[in-house]
């Protein structure tokens, strides 16, 4: 009897720390997403904000002068006409070129710091890839041209000496965004839906057209984004001046916006007319116009518009 008590005082202890362990790594778990969190909005106040009103062309241009300073400073010294020190003394055109490299980096670093804590587990990847992969990766092009001039490169990859972490970060992040997009956003779209409405609404012009529209309105997105991405390309090479690129580039950001808003809205038409007629919704999951909802259900639905155009007559 008493080895029968001794047995299941054991298995109570051990039942016991198994549930305490539990608990604590629960609660370890929420305060590294909290912590996560807490540092992707001091990024975005202390960072990203400021990185924002730069243009990838300002960019661009900040490192050209850079290196071109870096040759005359070299050149200079080389030439034993004086010190390093000397030539910035005497070189005073380059410098607001130095102190603009200067925060870019320090803001570049700030990045590196924190992709540096994502990479190796203190900050939670599954959050930082939901609230940001999208404008990291934005980002990471838009400083490439800073951060191929800190590894003397005129290679665009992601494998440099310097800032690597942030490279590491974006591959991670656009992997695991592919795989839950794949995964999750593509199993919130509903097509047996939208089948089910056009059979309900076969002799209904005006909801035909509604639904139409709506539909549509999921290209007409699509659209802006290849827009927008398209032009930052050709514009970015010094095509076109400072200003009238960064006007342009503003103008179809501001467009590729109100089409997505324009999108939310139209997939909640398509939701309520589901809910009316007893269907499941078209989108199963939270519309709204705050990150990171707003972008998941744009990612949905260019999966389905994807999938509409790959399985085409």
């Amino acid at each position: 009897m008493e080895l029968i008590i001794s047995i299941i005082a054991v298995i109570i202890s051990f039942v016991t720390f198994l549930y305490t362990v539990l608990v604590e790594y629960r609660g370890e778990q929420r305060e590294k997403k909290q912590s996560t969190l807490e540092a992707l909005n001091l990024l975005q106040e202390q960072v990203f904000d400021k990185l924002n009103e730069y243009t990838f062309a300002e960019i661009k241009d900040i490192s050209d002068k850079w290196n071109e300073s870096a040759e005359e400073k070299r050149k200079f010294v080389t030439a034993k006409k004086g010190t390093a020190t000397e030539f910035w003394n005497t070189h005073h055109e380059y410098d607001n070129t130095i102190n603009e490299y200067r925060v870019l980096s320090g803001y570049l670093a700030r990045i590196e710091h924190f992709s540096l804590g994502v990479n190796t587990g203190i900050y939670d990847v599954k959050v930082t890839e939901r609230a940001a992969t999208s404008y990291l990766t934005m980002l990471y092009k838009k400083l490439e041209p800073l951060i191929l001039t800190k590894n003397n490169s005129n290679n665009s990859s992601y494998e440099n000496k310097y800032h690597k972490e942030f490279g590491k970060l974006v591959t991670a992040l656009t992997k695991l965004e592919h795989k839950n997009m794949s995964i999750k956003e593509l199993m919130m779209i509903n097509e047996e839906t939208i089948l089910s409405l056009l059979k309900i609404y076969k002799d209904d012009e005006k909801i035909l057209n509604t639904i139409q529209r709506c539909l549509i309105s999921f290209e007409e997105y699509h659209s802006q984004i290849y827009k927008l991405e398209i032009c930052m390309k050709i514009f970015s090479n010094g095509n076109v001046d400072k200003d009238n690129y960064k006007i342009k580039i503003e103008e179809l950001d501001k467009s590729r916006t109100t089409y997505h808003n324009a999108l939310l809205g139209n997939v909640n038409v398509l939701n309520r007319l589901a809910e009316k007629n007893t269907l499941p919704p078209f989108y199963d999951g939270k519309v709204s116009q705050d990150r990171p909802y707003r972008r998941e259900v744009a990612n949905g639905v260019l999966q389905y518009v994807e999938k509409i155009v790959k399985n085409r007559c």
